[in-house]
């Protein structure tokens, strides 16, 4: 993780530097309050973040592949939005929701095609490819962050090394955004 505020801990574990936007780039939909029952499951932060200052209209999910009808207010740009429209445009829609304010990035190894990342705990074909999450993360430049993170990467299944890869190459994109902004 990288951050510019003191981050707050979230009940799913994750660090969320809040209050501040959020940009989620991952594969399976976070945000249901109740998931047959079960608290703290995978990616309950949206919600927490909504209750703790987050605000769902200036922030983003990219590259979903699965399906909930409440949105909660969040932007939603789901794997085939994505095909369609292309990563640029998707960046270029994302910068305008966010715009100047204070924004957290988080990059979910799982919103990759299990063909570019197989090393996750939840893959989900039908994902984003990595020359696509690049163009999406390298055309989010002038995006104000206050954080980051790469997560979900599973080295045990990860047999030939190439999701590690993936997330390393997206963590120093990441890390060239956060230079941009200081620039």
């Amino acid at each position: 993780h990288a951050e510019r505020a003191e981050p707050a801990r979230c009940p799913t574990g994750a660090w969320c530097c809040l209050p501040s936007d959020s940009l989620h780039v991952q594969a399976a939909w976070c945000g249901a309050i109740d998931f047959f029952g079960a608290a703290g499951r995978q990616g309950g932060g949206r919600m927490e973040g909504k209750t703790r200052g987050v605000v769902p209209e200036h922030s983003a999910q990219i590259g979903l592949r699965t399906y909930n009808e409440s949105t909660m207010g969040f932007n939603i740009f789901d794997g085939p939005t994505v095909h369609e429209q292309g990563a640029v445009a998707i960046a270029q829609q994302v910068r305008g929701i966010v715009g100047d304010r204070p924004c957290y990035l988080t990059f979910d190894i799982d919103c990759l095609d299990p063909s570019f990342a197989p090393g996750t705990g939840t893959p989900v074909v039908g994902g984003l490819s990595t020359h696509q999450a690049l163009q999406l993360l390298q055309n989010l430049r002038g995006v104000n962050l206050v954080g980051m993170d790469v997560v979900e990467v599973a080295p045990p299944y990860d047999v030939s090394e190439i999701t590690a890869l993936a997330g390393a190459t997206m963590a120093l994109q990441q890390l060239c955004l956060w230079a941009y902004c200081r620039r």
